[in-house]
C-alpha cells in the first residue's frame, strides 16, 4: 500500500513512477494510434495512455481508503449470499454483520504474520 501512495505522491508532483518503462508506453501508444483514422486519432490519444496510478493522485489516501471498503463491502456480499440459501437481504442484519467481523477477526488472527513479513 505505501508503494501505492509513494507512486501517487510521484504522479502529483508531475513525475512519472517508472521513467525507465515511460518510453515504450509512449511508443506503444503511438503505434496504435497510427491504426487509427486521421479524425479519430486526437480523441483517441488522450485515453491510450495507461493511468500512472491506481488511485487518484489528488487524494491517494482517500481514493485507496474507498477502493478497500469496497473490497470489504463485497466481502461482506458474498458472505451474506454463503450463508443465506434465499440470496442476500438489501441490507445484512446485525446478526449477519456480527457473524462476518467474528469471521473476518478469526482470519485476521491466524494470518496476521503475512502482513508484518
Amino acid at each position: 500500500m505505501t508503494e501505492l501512495l509513494a507512486d501517487a505522491n510521484i504522479v502529483a508532483a508531475g513525475r512519472h513512477p517508472d521513467p525507465v518503462g515511460l518510453p515504450a508506453l509512449v511508443d506503444a501508444a503511438r503505434d496504435q494510434v497510427q491504426r487509427l483514422k486521421p479524425r479519430d486519432r486526437d480523441i483517441a490519444l488522450a485515453g491510450l495512455l495507461e493511468p500512472l496510478t491506481p488511485l487518484d493522485p489528488r487524494r491517494p489516501s482517500r481514493d485507496l481508503l474507498e477502493h478497500l471498503l469496497d473490497g470489504i463491502r463485497a466481502c461482506l456480499v458474498v458472505y451474506s449470499n454463503e450463508i443465506d440459501e434465499h440470496g442476500p437481504p438489501a441490507e445484512p442484519s446485525g446478526l449477519v454483520l456480527e457473524q462476518f467481523r467474528d469471521a473476518v477477526r478469526q482470519r485476521a488472527a491466524l494470518t496476521h504474520h503475512r502482513v508484518h513479513a
